[in-house]
């Protein structure tokens, strides 16, 4: 009967101790889901911050190739304008040119022209002083 009595106070020991280890296991257990629930909460906050940043910043990329877009058209504008009134300086300076050889050419002819007057005009005082002086 003793050795019944100390294996059943062994056995009650073992319960006891056994209850104690799970009752430290479910605290443990319960110690580690709420720093497992903390965390993820944490994760989930970061995650939302981030999409709201990774939004912001794909807003801003949107309003920056606008920019970008707007400002190309904008500069293709102007080289297209500079370069047609390249293209009309040099139709312009064409017609110039041409217009000054014409008004050379008149003047030339002018000039020939006055010459020979003067000319006519020079021989005919000398005739009319020769004619003078023989009479």
């Amino acid at each position: 009967t003793i050795k019944i009595h100390d294996l059943r106070e062994q056995l009650e020991s073992s319960t006891k101790l056994l209850e104690a280890e799970r009752a430290a296991g479910s605290a443990q257990r319960a110690e580690f889901d709420k720093k497992m629930s903390g965390a993820q909460k944490r994760a989930k906050d970061t995650e939302a911050e981030l999409s709201a940043e990774i939004a912001e910043l794909q807003a801003k990329l949107a309003t920056v190739t606008a920019e970008a877009a707007e400002a190309a058209t904008a500069a293709e504008e102007a080289w297209n304008k500079e370069n047609q009134r390249a293209r009309d300086l040099v139709v312009e300076t064409v017609k110039l040119r041409e217009k000054s050889a014409a008004d050379r050419d008149a003047l030339k002819e002018l000039h020939e022209s006055e010459t020979k007057k003067l000319s006519a005009a020079h021989a005919k005082e000398m005739d009319n002083a020769a004619n003078v002086h023989a009479d």
